[in-house]
């Protein structure tokens, strides 16, 4: 039985320490591997310039403006279609001339963490404090767990969640990313197909 239980954890512990890379797959003469930790080569595709990562099973991607105009991230009209086939809108960026900037795929889901600066029951406050986990009387009255005090329960978060902006990217699986941009009066697109692999 004992075997068995370390036999089962240990198969756990290696399969949640599973990490994943990428493979840039289309266009096909830009095909390249997306090590982790380590940034590829610049993938010129003028007036911008690519570079990519990945990182903590995510795939990074810096664009840079080569030129001397700012070039908009047209937002409204770039997408990315995730490993379910979903369509997901991305953010608009302005990209000022000779600078970058970094999209996430799939984007971190942001989180903020909540601490409410007042509260109610008096007795609930002193009971719980690392000097003594004593009852009071008042402990269990009409005010018992009205106050949230973050020192006895550690820090909570709230997660904002939108399901047409945010997604899961898991398993081995393709991702089709759609970006067009505006400069000056013109448009232009970039597209991209990436598979994620597992890291050998």
């Amino acid at each position: 039985m004992r075997r068995n239980f370390l036999l089962l954890t240990s198969l756990l512990f290696l399969a949640g320490c599973t990490k994943y890379e990428f493979q840039l797959e289309q266009p096909p003469e830009l095909a390249r591997h997306i090590p982790r930790k380590q940034t590829t080569e610049a993938i010129v595709l003028a007036p911008l310039e690519y570079r990519m990562e990945a990182y903590e099973g995510r795939l990074l991607m810096m664009i840079t403006n080569t030129s001397d105009d700012p070039i908009l991230l047209a937002g409204d009209k770039s997408y990315v279609v995730d490993p379910d086939g979903q369509s997901h809108q991305l953010p608009g960026l302005m990209i000022a001339p000779h600078t970058f900037t970094r999209l996430v795929f799939p984007p971190l889901v942001p989180v903020y963490h909540a601490v409410p600066a007042w509260g109610y029951g008096m007795g609930y406050w002193r009971a719980r404090y690392p000097w003594g986990y004593t009852y009071y009387p008042w402990d269990y009255g009409p005010f018992y767990g009205a106050y949230f005090d973050p020192y006895f329960y550690g820090p909570t978060y709230l997660t904002i969640y939108n399901a047409s902006q945010y997604w899961d990217w898991t398993d081995q699986t393709k991702v089709t990313i759609h970006l067009v941009y505006m400069r000056k009066d013109q448009s232009f697109t970039h597209e991209f197909v990436i598979q994620r692999v597992k890291a050998k």
